[in-house]
């Protein structure tokens, strides 16, 4: 890559400005010297009024600049504007999270030298969501077969170029054997590219008992957004403290780097944050940038700091023994200046961030043309909001009787040439015609799914003319979803 000049910085909100300040303070102090250009995002803007939580200046100096050191935003839970992060990785074309774990410098019990890497452009993090009815939210999984083929490959691509040893990738395709099995079959068809790397594929649960019992055992991780998450943070926790983890987004023109942990807020202010997570992103950023010999010193003080027991409070017992946030600063700073490239072996430590590839997509619409050529249309799921008796909706549909000049028909057994009820239900489960074994059962928004009988031409028009079928019968319809058949794919929905 051709190194920047220059920087964007965001000091964030919470105890991002202390931890943001202390970084930089030990990043010049080892001799960095790129110019720094601060960008506000975040709870400050929202309070402006700013809706995504960048202003324009700030987008036009990530215009501008590609590399981005990001201290933690606020984002509120359950309310309010999309993360900012989230959106800062869409717009920044961030599709790679690499963060490392590994406590080889602590005295723990179990060792743990792990990197997860997450897809970070798609699935529940999409933030595709809706209120469906009175009482039913939803939110959409979006997994697609490039994503999921982009990240695998980065993956082993990583392991290659540091040397590891086994790709894991954890799924939950028992489960979710669509979205989360098109992962797991991207994973399988990038592993035959690098024999000489082993691969495993675990279900997500029983991967984390594995992982908290035995970490030891995991070299490379690659999973999805949410999973992710999830998964980092454990390795983070299991490594001494997520307050010193640090993460790399990447994509194919930008890079951000952060700490893993969130903006703390009810410890701002106070001098007692623990600034090793923001480091630990710079240092991430430093090997980015070819500033290996400065990362290598800030890499070597911090060892220093904790063979020495020269930490914050949240990684020593006694409280009375912890640094401050400014007296961890000047300590690691003490350090860098005391420099001794032989008091520690630094090798474990350090990882090489591979580039990211812009993806072939040579034959990507041709592939695309050419599902679209086979498949068949072949139902519809119907959504609606509705309570009541079920036996009330099957007299309803019971009234269509030809649609398009075609059957309509709710016998279980359907006639030749007809459009038929082929089941009604609610969160994926079948109401109708399975008999339940309880009738506590409640729900307002239910699906009815209608399947063409083989030997009918089932169109779009069918479709519309089913809908204005419940429409005359006030029925309120919520959404569709198309059903559709590939003779060369898998089905296009779950049964």
């Amino acid at each position: 890559m051709n190194t920047p000049k220059s920087i964007a910085v965001c000091y964030g909100d919470g105890i991002g400005p202390e931890i943001m300040e202390s970084t930089l303070s030990i990043c010049k102090s080892a001799g960095f010297k790129h110019t720094i250009e601060v960008i506000t995002l975040g709870k400050n803007l929202y309070d402006k009024g700013y809706k995504t939580g960048m202003s324009e200046e700030a987008v036009s100096v990530l215009k501008r600049v590609p590399v981005l050191l990001k201290a933690p935003l606020t984002t509120v839970q359950g309310e309010g504007m999309r993360s900012v992060n989230v959106t800062l990785r869409k717009m920044m074309g961030l599709f790679v999270n690499v963060r490392p774990s590994n406590n080889l410098i602590f005295n723990h019990s179990k060792n743990i030298n792990v990197v997860v890497i997450r897809e970070n452009s798609e699935d529940i993090y999409s933030g595709i969501e809706y209120r469906n009815s009175y009482d039913t939210r939803t939110s959409i999984k979006i997994i697609t077969e490039q994503a999921s083929y982009r990240i695998c490959d980065y993956a082993f691509r990583f392991a290659q170029q540091n040397g590891r040893k086994k790709v894991s990738c954890f799924v939950k395709d028992n489960i979710m054997k669509m979205t989360d099995g098109i992962f797991h079959k991207m994973f399988l068809e990038v592993a035959n590219h690098y024999p000489d790397i082993e691969k495993e594929v675990l279900i997500l649960d029983i991967a984390m008992a594995n992982l908290a019992k035995y970490p030891e055992r995991f070299d490379v991780i690659v999973t999805t957004n949410l999973y992710g998450d999830v998964v980092s943070d454990v390795c983070a926790e299991l490594s001494g403290s997520i307050g010193i983890a640090g993460s790399v987004n990447l994509g194919t023109k930008y890079a951000m780097f952060e700490a893993v942990h969130g903006s703390a807020p009810k410890i701002a202010n106070k001098n007692i944050a623990n600034p090793m997570g923001m480091v630990n992103a710079a240092i991430m950023m430093l090997n980015y940038l070819n500033e290996n010999h400065i990362s290598e010193k800030i890499l070597r003080a911090w060892m220093q700091c904790v063979k020495n027991k020269w930490l914050t409070r949240d990684l020593v017992d006694n409280p009375k023994v912890a640094l401050n946030t400014q007296d961890f600063t000047d300590t690691m700073i003490k350090c860098i200046r005391d420099d001794n490239k032989t008091s520690v072996n630094i090798d474990a430590h350090s990882i090489n961030i591979p580039d990211t590839m812009q993806t072939d997509t040579s034959d990507y619409y041709s592939r695309v043309s050419e599902y679209i050529k086979h498949r068949t249309l072949v139902g519809v799921d119907i959504y609606v909001d509705f309570t009541g008796n079920l036996n009330k909706i099957l007299e309803i549909i019971n009234t269509f009787d030809k649609i398009n000049g075609k059957n309509v028909s709710i016998d279980l057994v359907p006639i030749n040439e007809s459009i038929f009820l082929n089941s009604i239900l609610s969160k994926g489960m079948e109401l109708w015609p399975t008999v339940l074994l309880t009738n506590d059962y409640t729900t307002d928004y239910i699906t009815c799914r209608f399947i063409a009988s083989k030997n009918i031409n089932f169109n779009n028009h069918d479709i519309t003319a089913l809908m204005n079928a419940f429409e005359e019968n006030s029925v309120n319809i919520v959404k569709i979803e198309t059903l559709y058949i590939s003779p060369k794919r898998d089905m296009g929905f779950a049964n």
